[in-house]
């Protein structure tokens, strides 16, 4: 089954961690690669071992100019002739003018990420003068840091931004969709977690995106949805949190917060799908191969029906 997994949690908890195992898993069952496009710009180093053993192909979009057209290209499997050049944005192949045989999936981090991205580039062309919706400019916050003419001219963001970038990052969730034809048939998405609303203004945890209002809103964009957490955490002397981490597949409460935190899974009913396991795709994937099996036991033989 082709699938769009998010997968969020708090800062430090192990979001790159668990991406990895997603690329270790495909990279052990098929041989083929993973993708991994980053914009939060926190490092890649629990994907080193992967980069190194051939499993990923590690694309750092953090600095690149033009973040719209940057994330739509990506989003339809746009990939740079070379990752090492200095300037890759400089020269893309299309989808077309590539061997997409040794790709199997693409991970992307994060939603998060991408959507402070989309709403910083929107406040900065503000501050340009560039008017962006249907609001005056004059009246955004607009102002300036210095003296003379030595000035930096700065903006702020406005209702209109937010609804913008909500809507584009589902344009390019939805694009991913666009290489499943060419067997690209995984997607995980990282995000952030956030305390926001959902739709009857209860309060819920979910994934972070510019404006509180799509926290829950998103959730039905993916196949599933999935939180990381530690349990029991311990606050050590250096700052450091220890604990079990473990990976929740349905909404949950947690550490004793009487606020649930989102999350959903794609297995049947019938299947019986823990709603707690070990942060691990291979796992994951497992047990969801599992409860498939189970769910389809569970249908009643007929005699002459092909199986």
């Amino acid at each position: 089954m082709k699938k769009q997994i998010l997968e969020y949690a708090s800062g430090g908890v192990g979001k790159t961690n668990l991406l990895g195992t997603a690329a270790k898993h495909v990279f052990k069952t098929t041989g083929k690669k993973t993708r991994v496009v980053t914009a939060d710009g926190g490092g890649a180093g629990p994907l080193e071992p992967g980069i190194r053993a051939g499993a990923i192909d590690l694309l750092d979009v953090t600095a690149w100019p033009y973040p719209f057209r940057t994330f739509d290209y990506i989003s339809r499997g746009w990939w740079p002739k070379d990752l090492s050049s200095p300037t890759p944005w400089k020269e893309l192949r299309d989808p077309d003018n590539q061997d997409w045989s040794q790709v199997r999936a693409y991970g992307v981090e994060g939603l998060t990420a991408f959507g402070l991205q989309l709403m910083n580039s929107m406040r900065d062309r503000q501050a340009k003068g560039e008017q962006i919706g249907a609001m005056d400019g004059q009246k955004l916050g607009l102002f300036g840091d210095g003296e003379g003419t030595d000035v930096l001219k700065l903006g702020s963001n406005t209702m209109t931004h937010y609804g913008i970038a909500q809507s584009y990052l589902y344009t390019f969730v939805k694009n991913f969709r666009q290489l499943w034809p060419r067997g690209v048939d995984l997607i995980v998405w990282t995000a952030l977690e956030l305390k926001a609303t959902d739709e009857a203004k209860a309060p819920v945890y979910g994934p972070m995106l510019p404006g509180k209002a799509a926290t829950a809103t998103c959730i039905p964009w993916f196949t599933d949805v999935l939180h990381l957490d530690v349990i029991d955490p311990k606050k050590q002397p250096d700052g450091s949190v220890v604990g079990e981490r473990k990976l929740f597949l349905n909404n949950h409460y947690a550490n004793n917060d009487p606020i649930p935190f989102l999350a959903k899974n794609s297995a049947p009913r019938d299947g019986k799908m823990p709603t707690v396991i070990s942060p691990d795709f291979e796992v994951f994937f497992s047990e969801l191969e599992k409860a498939n099996q189970r769910a389809l036991e569970s249908w009643p033989k007929v005699e002459g029906v092909a199986k």
